[in-house]
């Protein structure tokens, strides 16, 4: 991505580094520095480019495939995450705010949105609040919905990829230093609800449903939203409710 080069090709030059001194031709690995549609045009048609793995937005993916060779193609994900009430709490707060936190959230297979059964929704809130979750106000989560994203769902560039810290200065409030995540109680899944689309940065989206079956519907809307065929993750322990919820979702992979 162009607001990635910097990082690209300094992480290439490390591993390239690595690979000739443990025996590597040079020029094994190797990356663009100069970005342009017409550079990615020219590398996937190249005769000496045998398979593709296109990462991105659909456009990409769309463009990997159209060369006529082998590609594999990961677009967009809303991946929710359903909390079940037989899950090991502590280790699920643990994992999702580790998992949302990493690389400042900018993995479309990480957590967009927890649903979580009502019964153990206060103790969960505490234990993820424990890990460093800061659950905004109604008045900074207003805030939040309007930096995200502009009013046609496109998301706003400049938050991709940011700190709780800055994120919450560029709407106008202020996030604790200890926070890793920020985290927006949501009642609605869809266009009037920007804040349910795929985020990549770290704002986590916040629901509750009671029940396996509610939770189970609740995914399937987000999943529906931006994310049908990637990814949905599980923390349950009651093997019913593992087997049932995982049947049920439209995605490639499922996390339990």
């Amino acid at each position: 991505h162009p607001l990635a080069v910097q990082c690209t090709a300094e992480a290439t030059r490390v591993m390239a580094e690595a690979a000739e001194r443990a025996g590597a031709p040079a020029g094994l690995i190797s990356c663009m520095t100069h970005i342009s549609l017409d550079g990615t045009n020219a590398l996937l048609k190249h005769r000496a480019v045998s398979l593709i793995l296109a990462t991105g937005g659909t456009p990409m993916v769309r463009a990997a495939h159209s060369v006529g060779k082998p590609a594999y193609g990961v677009g967009p994900g809303n991946v929710p995450c359903y909390i079940d009430r037989s899950a090991d709490l502590a280790q699920a707060a643990r994992y999702l705010v580790a998992s949302k936190s990493f690389d400042f959230s900018v993995i479309c297979a990480t957590e967009q949105a927890a649903v979580v059964d009502a019964p153990v929704a206060a103790e969960f809130a505490r234990l993820l609040a424990a890990e460093g979750a800061y659950f905004t106000s109604e008045a900074e989560t207003q805030a939040l919905r309007k930096l995200l994203f502009f009013e046609d769902g496109s998301i706003n560039s400049a938050t991709v990829g940011k700190s709780p810290q800055a994120l919450a200065q560029m709407a106008g409030f202020s996030a604790p230093p200890q926070a890793r995540i920020l985290v927006t109680r949501l009642q609605k899944v869809g266009k009037s609800e920007p804040l349910s689309r795929e985020k990549l940065t770290t704002v986590l989206g916040w629901y509750e449903a009671d029940g396996w079956e509610a939770g189970c519907e609740r995914c399937l809307e987000l999943i529906a939203f931006g994310g049908a065929g990637h990814s949905v993750a599980l923390h349950a322990r009651d093997e019913r409710v593992i087997l049932a919820f995982g049947l049920e979702k439209p995605v490639h992979r499922i996390v339990v």
